[in-house]
């Protein structure tokens, strides 16, 4: 019996033993899959035109980032299809490909405005991180009678069909958010598409369009140097960055969407590789001279996990898809 008690035990130690090796061997081969990649510089795939936050925001990332993996990484822009290009880039990629992808506030929009993609919006993309966040723009030309936010609402119920802002393409939040406000105030402004802030801000100066929507990234420095007046910002609370500048939900309650910019990979990327990559790009969005560029855009860094990220799509999804449905948008 005591030499029974003694083989049981035994082979509870061997067990035990073997079960440690197995844990530590399959923790080494995760971190070695992480040590293995990057082999190669890495495309950062941006799919809207350079001079957009996406660009901007991702070439700033990118020149601290790939040091930090031991590689170059060099922001690729694919303008075509609202970004659905790009991002079919990278959902078709094979795992761990040398490819980041830049997804923006827009991709669930184009969810909710498109009857089909050539990928699934969630699945076929393995999440990395959020890497800023920022409030969208109401902007008119410096010397445009439209004083106020509450001043374009009663402007435009006095004439319906009668104002026009530039919106960037469909599916984007800045067309998105004009839907938004047009459904909760009851009005009808015209939305002009553009392919990118640079070509809307040349029409609203030249006077082709009475207001646009931009991005914060784009558009404080020109609000800061008076060649574009903020009628009011998407944030829900007034931004700690521009203070003075009204939320739009001030004036209509419930009117709220900040816009933002993520990090994905191909599907099935190692968790490893997901991994590092996050965890490099919050050292660099913590980085002191990072914070201050960022400031001087008017975006804030807002770092997350991937369940984070995804769980945010999905919502945004959701709530785009109702906005859709309210407004009655036929579908493309």
């Amino acid at each position: 019996m005591a030499r029974d008690r003694r083989s049981v035990g035994h082979f509870l130690r061997s067990s035990l033993t073997a079960l440690a090796i197995l844990s530590a061997t399959t923790g080494l081969t995760k971190t070695a899959q992480a040590l293995e990649w990057p082999t190669q510089p890495i495309r950062l795939i941006v799919g809207f035109i350079p001079g957009t936050s996406p660009d901007i925001i991702g070439r700033i990332v990118a020149d601290k980032l790939g040091p930090r993996l031991g590689q170059r990484i060099v922001v690729e822009s694919v303008p075509a299809g609202g970004g659905t290009v790009a991002n079919a880039m990278v959902a078709k990629a094979p795992p761990n490909s040398h490819m980041l992808l830049m997804l923006t506030a827009s991709h669930p929009g184009t969810v909710a405005t498109r009857k089909s993609l050539p990928y699934d919006p969630v699945n076929d993309f393995a999440m990395v991180t959020k890497v800023v966040a920022y409030p969208m723009v109401l902007l008119t030309k410096p010397n445009s009678p439209i004083k106020s936010f509450d001043d374009l609402i009663v402007r435009a119920k006095a004439g319906p069909g009668t104002l026009s802002w530039g919106t960037n393409t469909v599916g984007s939040i800045h067309y998105l958010l004009a839907q938004l406000i047009s459904n909760e105030a009851g009005i009808s402004i015209v939305s002009v598409p553009y392919p990118g802030s640079p070509p809307s801000i040349l029409d609203l100066l030249g006077g082709r369009i009475d207001a646009m929507f931009d991005t914060a990234t784009s558009s404080f420095a020109r609000i800061h140097e008076g060649e574009l007046r903020a009628l009011a910002l998407s944030a829900p609370t007034r931004y700690r960055l521009a203070p003075d500048i009204p939320t739009m939900n001030e004036t209509l309650p419930g009117v709220e969407a900040m816009s933002w910019l993520g990090f994905a990979m191909a599907p099935g990327t190692s968790p490893a590789i997901i991994d590092l990559v996050n965890s490099e790009t919050r050292a660099v969005l913590a980085m002191p001279e990072i914070e201050t560029q960022f400031s001087r855009l008017g975006v804030m860094p807002d770092p997350s996990s991937p369940d984070e990220m995804r769980n945010q799509i999905e919502q945004e999804i959701a709530l785009w898809t109702r906005t859709v449905e309210q407004q009655q948008i036929e579908k493309r």
